[in-house]
């Protein structure tokens, strides 16, 4: 299991800690509170700590292609200015950090949630045909695999981004425990057999 993917496994606890807090708000009737919007926070979170997992085994491994010469200046989006300082850094540490702080900040604008986009990611670290692979993996066809990932970052959009009313009625959209496990589920699979590729 990489560093990555324990810090991955970290946000996953916290969210477990928030599916605490629900239960026992639940438990006790607490008709005062909208408990639901305990369960739209972990939503998020999950997808979050999937997009960081992402970025950064992308940084690593372009950070580590790169220094092992598996890939060059061009495919590994680094800029003259960043060269000029690896350049001029005298330990491999330090080259390390400048590269992987230029790619952080690089990628930084990207959201690797998607299918389309993780797909995009995992190739710029040379994993091809990421579908089919984590298909054999999970017992489950690349496209029920994409949809299911795509169909839970659209339900995250409508949480982050519409604050998961309806237009049309005003009305918060239902989410319940049930669908929030599923998501965890779903990416803890997700990222597990990910991490084991590389």
């Amino acid at each position: 299991m990489t560093a990555d993917k324990s810090n991955f496994d970290k946000c996953l606890d916290t969210c477990q800690e928030m599916n605490t807090v629900f239960l026992y708000l639940q438990s006790n009737h607490v008709e005062s509170l909208n408990i639901d919007s305990i369960l739209r926070a972990e939503f998020v979170l999950l997808v979050s700590a999937l997009d960081f997992y992402i970025h950064q085994i992308v940084c690593h491994g372009i950070v580590q292609n790169f220094f092992s010469g598996v890939i060059e200046c061009e495919e590994a989006l680094i800029p003259i200015s960043i060269i000029q300082q690896l350049d001029r850094a005298t330990n491999q540490p330090d080259k390390e950090q400048i590269l992987f702080a230029s790619l952080k900040k690089r990628l930084s604008k990207d959201s690797f949630q998607s299918s389309r986009s993780i797909e995009y990611a995992l190739g710029l670290i040379g994993i091809q045909r990421i579908w089919r692979q984590l298909s054999s993996r999970m017992g489950d066809t690349a496209e029920n695999i994409k949809n299911t990932l795509d169909l839970i970052v659209q339900r995250r959009n409508q949480i982050a981004h519409e604050a998961d009313i309806e237009t049309h009625t005003g009305t918060y959209r239902p989410i319940s425990q049930s669908t929030v496990n599923d998501c965890r589920n779903f990416l803890s699979s997700l990222v597990t057999n990910i991490d084991q590729l590389l």
